[in-house]
């Protein structure tokens, strides 16, 4: 069985600590209510192993309609991360029409591209062998970490089905995928057999002046940036399509053990939009995160709904936006859920890859924490407006 599933979750999470982390990022942010919000959390994870049956008599039944097994001739793009992030590959050319592209985890909606199906790929024993490592996951994560543990388990069979999926492919078959730090890569790393090319997905820079939760963040003598500092590293990549020469020693420091990888620079993947706007009228972009910085975005909205800008929202593009509709009318924002960047004329944001690409393209980029007062998660109204007022003067 390949543990680096349990991996992933024991570097994160403490036993029985369940209100640590699901609670908090998931379902407080939809329902407010602790009670509702804690009750879900805990019907969910009770009924994990039930989820996991599910999931596995669904891609069963999607099997049994694939029954022609066929065998990966070409090099694989895995669809393990946002979708969209496959466009930045295709237009620095990394993507290559021969490459397969696997339709999952994730379905690639393109249709000018070869995909292929994981049902075609697979005997139905190794739909066998994943179910059986995903319930030992689950009874092992549930008996240690209990109810946050069998929660985190509930995405395991599909997991285990990659892993199927990758011990299938012939030696030094290429592999693609955006996947730095998360499950996924630590399942991609641990294929010894297969050449492994990972493309920059998210920075790794953090623009803090004095982090809080020290453990997970290194500090940089060189750029005097701080930077993720992941509790465990990638060991066997053979390639890296890293954003700037900055970006990839940050990668290098915080995720990754490896000495001889090559390394290949590819820039930002942004490209802005024009925009129209009236006269004496200021555009800005907030980047959404609504799991970590919600509370901020909120107080943003709130400052600037009665000031004379056009005001656009971006979300997280791995996140869902439904949160973001039921306020959109009450703070008069327009959503942006397509790979569409605005040309404004100033941005709000974490410390964001999205961020870091506007900065780079000579936008101004206002980071939370040269905005906040003292050190709190309160926005500073006075400087919000200030710099909203040079903007306008500016233009």
């Amino acid at each position: 069985m390949n543990f680096m599933f349990i991996k992933e979750y024991e570097y994160y999470l403490n036993k029985n600590n369940e209100d640590s982390f699901y609670l908090a990022s998931i379902f407080i942010r939809y329902f407010k209510s602790k009670k509702i919000s804690t009750l879900c959390f805990k019907v969910i994870a009770v009924i994990s192993i039930f989820i996991i049956f599910y999931d596995f008599f669904l891609q069963v039944i999607r099997k049994i309609k694939f029954n022609k097994l066929r065998i990966v001739a070409s090099d694989v793009y895995i669809n393990s991360s946002s979708p969209k992030e496959f466009n930045h590959l295709r237009r620095k050319k990394i993507y290559k029409p021969e490459f397969n592209v696997l339709n999952f985890p994730y379905k690639m909606k393109l249709k000018d591209v070869k995909k292929i199906n994981i049902e075609c790929l697979l005997p139905i024993k190794s739909y066998i062998k994943a179910l059986n490592n995903s319930i030992k996951s689950n009874l092992y994560l549930m008996r240690k970490y209990g109810l946050n543990g069998a929660f985190y388990s509930i995405t395991s069979y599909k997991y285990f089905l990659m892993n199927e999926f990758l011990n299938s492919l012939p030696d030094k078959t290429n592999i693609y995928f955006n996947n730095q730090k998360d499950r996924w890569a630590l399942l991609f790393d641990s294929m010894d057999k297969l050449n492994k090319n990972l493309v920059q997905h998210g920075t790794n820079i953090v623009n803090l002046d004095n982090p809080k939760v020290t453990k997970f963040f290194g500090y940089d003598e060189v750029y005097k940036n701080y930077y993720l500092n992941m509790p465990y590293k990638l060991k066997n990549i053979d390639t890296l399509y890293a954003f700037t020469e900055k970006e990839a020693r940050y990668v290098l420091l915080g995720e990754q053990t490896s000495d001889n990888l090559d390394v290949v620079y590819i820039g930002y993947p942004i490209i802005l939009t024009p925009i129209g706007k009236a006269k004496n009228t200021v555009s800005v972009l907030i980047v959404g995160c609504y799991n970590m910085y919600f509370e901020e975005e909120m107080q943003l909205l709130d400052i600037l709904k009665n000031e004379s800008c056009v005001i656009y929202l971006k979300p997280h593009p791995t996140m869902e936006k439904k949160i973001y509709r039921k306020i959109k009318d009450q703070y008069c924002f327009i959503l942006i859920t397509e790979d569409i960047f605005p040309d404004v004329d100033i941005v709000f944001s974490y410390s964001s890859t999205l961020a870091f690409e506007y900065e780079n393209s000579g936008k101004k980029v206002i980071y939370y924490n040269n905005i906040r007062t003292n050190n709190s998660n309160k926005i500073n109204r006075k400087e919000v407006l200030k710099l909203l007022n040079y903007s306008k003067k500016s233009n």
